[in-house]
């Protein structure tokens, strides 16, 4: 869960990627290695100064000190601002097994455009093709998959409580995503990403 000692701060927070098991990727946070990471998997990356890039991991990543965290999740969906080729055969099966990717169902996607501004698209009944041309059309210059399904797909809005104190006012994104706009104020069983405001107010 998002700790409460940064509830105060805390501006958005959204789901991660498949497990680890079938994210054909690994993840690494503060120098820890949870997962061995993969040379050219899609990788969210965080730096120390707070910037983030979505991009293929490569060897030269691995040796980058300002790098504090990565999270890995199959291939790229988009590159050099296009969907690349064969999401909708599923050539190479690197996106994991093709009946997932080939179904209609709530999924998510990351990716970065050509200023270094973070791009996050979200729907339902979306196939991985139609994924990567909407994350493509959002402007995202190189974009990853995360996860999928109704139960999975969640991107939440946080107003922090107010100096007299109070809880975090919490919504979600799109109305219609299935978990609750609490769920990482609460323990959570899969990994997320949160957004965290730089100075206390």
């Amino acid at each position: 869960r998002i700790p409460p000692a940064v509830h105060s701060r805390i501006v958005a927070a959204f789901n991660g990627g498949f497990k680890l098991r079938e994210s054909r990727g690994g993840f690494m946070e503060d120098g820890r290695v949870a997962t061995p990471l993969r040379v050219g998997a899609a990788s969210f990356v965080v730096r120390r100064n707070g910037s983030v890039d979505v991009t293929a991991w490569t060897a030269r990543d691995a040796l980058d000190k300002s790098i504090v965290g990565v999270r890995q999740n199959l291939d790229l969906i988009v590159a050099s601002g296009e969907p690349v080729a064969g999401l909708s055969t599923h050539d190479g099966g690197v996106w994991g097994p093709g009946d997932n990717q080939w179904q209609y169902t709530w999924r998510s996607a990351i990716g970065v455009d050509s200023t270094g501004n973070l791009v996050y698209v979200a729907g339902n009944n979306l196939d991985l093709a139609m994924l990567a041309d909407a994350l493509s059309q959002a402007g995202a210059v190189r974009g990853m998959e995360l996860d999928i399904h109704r139960q999975i797909v969640s991107f939440n809005l946080f107003q922090p409580p107010p100096r007299s104190g109070g809880a975090v006012v919490a919504r979600k994104l799109v109305p219609d995503m299935y978990p609750p706009a609490t769920r990482y104020l609460a323990p959570d069983q899969r990994d997320f990403i949160a957004m965290i405001a730089r100075n206390q107010r």
